[in-house]
């Protein structure tokens, strides 16, 4: 008789569990198709949660929230769009900035970005700003309660064994954190150009003579706290390789 009431009791809380477990993912499919009524709900594998949509009447017209659906990829603001989540967070893939020199210290190459966010911001809690060189130096230049603020770095190293993989804290690789509430960055190899928040300006010391053989370019980007880890090779890509436009993801909120 209590084997038997102890069997019931383990039924219904087997019962009760997958109750909670249907009733969470009914939650979260619920919460996912968020897109206006009789609007696209995804492009290729990524949703499209209101207020953004595709197409006229789908979308909100109070920001930026036009998207375009091409290939099966979503397009914002000329950006490819990786994910929207529901908190509001938009992930986007974005250019490398990079100052680049052949052997004889001559000029191979150089590409200023430009990374605007339109009605949201740079979110500092996911992203950070990143320079990588043995020959760099990087200016990150912006405002925080309407007064500017300045960072700045500089790596150099002569031998590629000095630089260690996984660790960016000035040897061969520098972070930093984004201030809160910034919309706009520009990323700029050598030539100082304002913004209204922040200025990246990245260039080199020595035009990488004494490091091109292993690190010829100077780079420098905005990217996803949790979508790079430097690597030592990292050093070692090629202007033709940049000229490819190689592309990060910055998370806007």
């Amino acid at each position: 008789m209590v084997m038997g009431l102890l069997g019931s009791i383990g039924q219904l809380v087997v019962v009760f569990v997958v109750a909670e477990i249907l009733l969470f993912f009914v939650v979260e499919a619920a919460q996912y198709q968020l897109a206006k009524h009789g609007c696209n709900e995804t492009c290729g594998n990524v949703c499209i949660p209101y207020p953004f949509g595709i197409g006229r009447g789908c979308f909100s017209t109070h920001g930026d929230f036009s998207l375009k659906c091409v290939d099966n990829q979503i397009i914002w603001c000329d950006n490819k769009v990786l994910d929207i989540n529901i908190d509001g967070k938009m992930t986007i893939s974005h250019n490398i900035s990079y100052d680049c020199y052949g052997k004889l210290g001559e000029s191979a190459g150089q590409s200023n970005v430009n990374l605007s966010a339109g009605n949201f911001i740079v979110s500092a809690d996911d992203n950070k700003l990143v320079a990588i060189g043995c020959d760099t130096y990087a200016w990150f230049k912006g405002y925080k309660n309407e007064k500017p603020y300045w960072v700045g770095c500089m790596t150099y190293c002569t031998d590629l064994d000095d630089v260690t993989d996984g660790e960016c804290s000035g040897v061969g690789c520098f972070q930093a954190n984004i201030t809160y509430g910034t919309p706009n960055i520009t990323t700029e190899a050598n030539i100082t150009y304002g913004t209204p928040n922040i200025t990246t300006e990245v260039g080199s010391l020595d035009e990488h003579i004494h490091c091109e053989s292993f690190n010829p370019c100077s780079l420098a980007f905005v990217v996803a706290k949790d979508a790079f880890i430097f690597n030592k090779t990292n050093l070692s890509t090629t202007v033709e390789e940049y000229r490819k436009h190689l592309e990060v993801s910055v998370v806007l909120s």
